[in-house]
């Protein structure tokens, strides 16, 4: 596999995550994604390392990512999956797990397992205001009084 270019949009490192697809399970084989450890952007899952890092590398002059950007088919996401997020709702602070994304009617939305009382949703425009990627973050928020609506909480998952 070739050296990995520096994540195009914030100059982060990026890492190779081998991963399972729903395509790919199909066929039983393995997948992978590059995706940058700093603003977790991503590639496409891919069948190789290889192709994969391939995909990542790829620039070209009037850059495929900025097109993407301009047309709104971009979106970086506040947080990989796997990662720690605090929220603030009511005046508490509360964690979670990130899980997956999902869009509806064109907001994007974080859902972050906190078990076992249930998932915490989170729209990606709430980061800086309700939701954050560090404790410290989050209680500086607190302190500064941000954070008194609901963090989507659904109490029954």
């Amino acid at each position: 596999m070739s050296e990995l270019k520096p994540c195009p949009f914030c100059g982060g490192e990026a890492a190779i995550r081998k991963c399972k697809d729903v395509e790919f399970l199909v066929h039983n084989a393995d997948c992978y994604m590059i995706m940058c450890g700093r603003c977790g952007v991503g590639t496409s899952y891919e069948p190789t390392e290889t192709d994969a890092a391939a995909v990542w590398n790829r620039r070209t002059e009037d850059s495929d990512l900025a097109k993407a950007k301009s047309e709104g088919r971009l979106v970086v996401l506040p947080a990989p999956i796997g990662k720690k997020i605090w929220t603030i709702a009511d005046g508490e602070l509360d964690y979670g797990f990130v899980s997956w994304y999902e869009s509806m009617l064109g907001k994007w939305t974080i859902a972050a397992q906190d078990a076992p009382r249930g998932f915490i949703f989170v729209d990606f425009d709430d980061f800086g205001k309700t939701a954050f990627l560090t404790r410290e973050e989050a209680e500086k928020a607190l302190g500064e009084g941000k954070g008194e609506q609901s963090n989507g909480r659904n109490e029954n998952n």
